[in-house]
């Protein structure tokens, strides 16, 4: 487990692969259009790609203060989720970004 809680080590992620879910709830550091869902930490990346690939649903949790951002390593793409849940603090610029792409 790494020194802000986290464990996503070789052995985490087997285990991972080996358990199907319904739902994922995933949060990260940051979501954008372009880089999609992003992280400081390299060693999630693999983490969380596991747990996106083992789940029925990916259900996105991003307050509107991540919302727009870029992080340093991309986790998975916007159109990857199933369902994306912010705030009502959202920008309108993103909200008109995220209805004229095709990831809808």
């Amino acid at each position: 487990m790494s020194h802000r809680g986290h464990c996503h080590d070789f052995y985490t992620i087997q285990l991972i692969k080996n358990i199907r879910m319904d739902k994922a709830f995933l949060s990260h550091a940051a979501l954008s259009l372009d880089f999609g869902a992003s992280i400081h930490d390299p060693a999630g990346v693999e983490f969380g790609k596991a747990v996106m690939k083992n789940s029925r649903m990916n259900i996105g949790l991003y307050p509107s203060k991540k919302i727009g951002k870029n992080s340093i390593h991309s986790v998975c793409q916007v159109k990857d989720y199933d369902l994306l849940i912010t705030d009502n603090h959202v920008s309108e610029d993103f909200l008109i970004q995220l209805r004229n792409s095709e990831l809808l």
